[in-house]
């Protein structure tokens, strides 16, 4: 899997392999699937992979979930940009 670079919060980080897996197995194996963070996250990693379909899945999860509540409007913005 490549290192994937995003720009999180005004800034350009780098995301490695081993990151991305975490997002994927938190979410996969249910450890907490009511993080609405880890579904932000996945969300953005599908966004840089251009895979829209899945990044507006998890990007309403987040949203389903109380992402805006918890952390702010970043995935109304996204769900804006990416998905309407």
């Amino acid at each position: 899997m490549p290192i994937i670079i995003i720009k999180c919060k005004a800034r350009w980080i780098k995301i490695i392999p081993t990151i991305i897996n975490t997002f994927f197995k938190i979410i996969k194996t249910k450890l907490y699937p009511v993080n609405s963070y880890a579904y932000k996250n996945r969300a953005l990693i599908y966004i840089e992979e251009k895979k829209w379909k899945e990044a507006c899945e998890d990007l309403s999860k987040a949203n389903e979930l109380g992402y805006t509540r918890q952390y702010g409007k970043e995935v109304n913005e996204l769900i804006t940009k990416y998905c309407n």
